[in-house]
């Protein structure tokens, strides 16, 4: 089995921030004030969401007034943003490092499809606030739709030195399995219960079963 390093496969992203501060804190007493409100709301997000969020919640957590937050942030919008952009790279770097310890053609797909899992799973309220705050902030939608889509693009190109196929059609191959795979992950973190969790308990219980079924799904429509 490939060796997942990155952290955020394994603890989540709150965790993961804080385990950073606490290893290499920042040098001046600001940034690390500043690196601390980010880990409030990061911790806030996952566990309650961007409508409930409210900045007292944040300088509660966090253990400040409400005065030192707005000497860093204009507003909850503006701290979200950062957070979740810095979510998000995370997310694609994790990916990509991921994707790259792939030695066949499966594998790849096994091990990019079980870390998205494992990302999704441990954040699983960042990632419904990555939807939420993309539909209320048009630059925080640009930023995470670049991520994407040069990811998309890495993986195409990939696909096309694999396959020999068209690397056009590789795009609009992965874009379109991209895009299958992520509305089964909404569906799947969703706070509203659906016949989806059932079938899925009772065929894939397991993160590991579940990238096995959709990287099947890839396989089929990549290499048959």
């Amino acid at each position: 089995m490939p060796d997942y390093s990155h952290p955020i496969l394994n603890r989540d992203y709150p965790q993961v921030l804080l385990e950073q501060q606490t290893e290499s804190p920042a040098p001046k007493k600001g940034e690390r004030t500043k690196q601390t409100l980010i880990w409030a709301c990061a911790q806030l997000l996952n566990q309650i969401g961007y409508q409930e969020l409210r900045v007292s919640d944040i300088c509660e957590t966090a253990q400040v007034s409400n005065a030192v937050f707005y000497l860093y942030f204009k507003n909850k919008e503006e701290i979200t943003q950062v957070t979740l952009e810095a979510f998000s790279t995370q997310i694609y770097e994790a990916m990509a490092q991921n994707t790259a310890q792939g030695r066949d053609n499966r594998t790849a797909l096994y091990t990019s499809n079980l870390a998205w899992l494992k990302i999704a799973r441990l954040n699983a309220g960042l990632m419904r606030c990555i939807l939420q705050v993309s539909l209320v902030m048009p630059s925080f939608a640009d930023f995470y739709d670049s991520l994407n889509s040069s990811y998309i693009m890495r993986v195409a190109k990939n696909i096309a030195k694999r396959t020999c196929m068209p690397e056009a059609k590789a795009q609009m191959l992965v874009f379109s399995l991209s895009s299958m795979t992520d509305e089964f992950t909404r569906r799947l973190l969703s706070d509203v219960d659906s016949p989806l969790d059932l079938v899925i308990k009772q065929e894939c219980p397991t993160d590991a079963e579940l990238a096995e079924f959709l990287s099947d799904i890839w396989y089929q429509a990549i290499y048959s």
